[in-house]
Parts: structure tokens; C-alpha cells; sequence
């Protein structure tokens, strides 16, 4: 006769279950905008604002553009705005004041150009408002012409996701010659294209 072996009828004793460490309540640090001279035009965008956001999602406390409703007195248009002091146009005439920069924007696209025209502001390569042509060409080996105005003349770099233009006064007019007096980074689908809000 076969031998049978005693079952095992004990309750098998289970280790207790590991207990994950309570993860630690989220704290809630206050956000700074930062400020001008913290800011970048790239060819993604300026600092925090990238081309291709949606304005409208950032923390109006820190961001970088504030939201004029009914902009130029027009129902329903929004407009995107520095969210800094404006600065005076020349010592010599205070009340005349410009934007540090103007933002491109339409609410299917988003954010789709930014211009920089703040001296404060500068380029990845070190580029701002006020720098010498001679040193724009160093900083920018692919520099391209792009068009001649009464004025300024406007050279490329091309980059992705945007593609750099800088204005640089010819010496007619007010525009001083071989210094960069306008920044912009523009979406590169957009081509020649700019678009600002930056006039009513």
C-alpha cells in the first residue's frame, strides 16, 4: 500500500503588507516674474513665452504678458501685452513710450512671433537692442539678408521652432546706422508674415 503524506492544514503566516511612505504634502512656492535682464530671445521664444503657447494657461502673477481685453477699444479683441513698465523712447522725449517687447497671437495658434525692443532684453549669442552690426555678423555666422526698408534693413538666421530677424538702422531716418534696433523671433511656418499686436 502506497504511503500518504500528512497534508499541511496550518494557516499560513503572512508578512505584513509594505506600507508606501505618506508622499509629502505638495508646497506651494511663490512664483517671481522674472525680470527684463533675466529674459531670452531664442528660437524658441522669449524666456518662459514659447511660440505656440496659449497665453491664456500661464499664472498671470509671474507671467511675462498680461491680457488687455477689448484692446483699441474693439469688443472681444484680446491683446497680449509686456507685462513691464514701458520705457521712453529717447531721453528727450519722455512721454513717448515704447513696449520692451510686442506679442504676435491668435487664439487658434497661439503664440506665434515676439519682438524684442527692449535693450535689456538679449539673444542667446548676447545680441540686444543697441549692439553694433559688426557684432550681430560674429554672433551670427548664417546671417542672410532678408529686405530692405526706409530705415532699417532686416536680416535672418534661420532655427527651429522660430527663425531670429533683426532690424538694423541703414542711417535714414531716425534709425541709427549698423545698430540692431528691433529683435524678433517668429514661427518659421509664418514666414515673411510677422504679426503683432502691438498697434491699434
Amino acid at each position: 500500500m502506497p504511503e500518504t503524506s500528512a497534508r499541511d492544514t496550518s494557516t499560513p503566516t503572512l508578512a505584513p503588507a509594505a506600507t508606501a511612505a505618506p508622499s509629502p504634502a505638495p508646497t506651494s512656492v511663490a512664483g517671481i516674474r522674472p525680470t527684463l535682464d533675466d529674459l531670452t530671445l531664442s528660437f524658441d521664444g522669449l524666456g518662459p513665452l514659447r511660440l505656440g503657447d496659449d497665453p491664456r494657461t500661464y499664472d498671470p502673477d509671474v507671467s511675462i504678458v498680461e491680457r488687455e481685453d477689448d484692446a483699441c477699444g474693439v469688443p472681444g479683441f484680446v491683446r497680449w501685452n509686456a507685462a513691464y513698465p514701458d520705457r521712453p523712447l529717447s531721453d528727450t522725449s519722455p512721454g513717448n513710450t515704447m513696449r520692451a517687447f510686442s506679442v504676435g497671437w491668435a487664439e487658434d495658434v497661439g503664440v506665434q512671433a515676439i519682438q524684442a525692443l527692449s535693450p535689456r532684453i538679449k539673444t542667446s549669442a548676447g545680441i540686444t537692442v543697441g549692439s553694433s552690426f559688426e557684432s550681430l555678423e560674429l554672433a551670427y555666422p548664417g546671417l542672410e539678408p532678408y529686405s530692405t526698408g526706409s530705415g532699417r534693413d532686416r536680416y535672418s538666421v534661420a532655427g527651429s521652432p522660430g527663425t531670429l530677424y533683426f532690424d538694423v538702422g541703414n542711417g535714414q531716418s531716425e534709425h541709427t546706422a549698423a545698430v540692431v534696433d528691433s529683435m524678433l523671433v517668429v514661427e518659421t511656418s509664418v514666414g515673411a508674415g510677422v504679426p503683432s499686436n502691438e498697434g491699434c
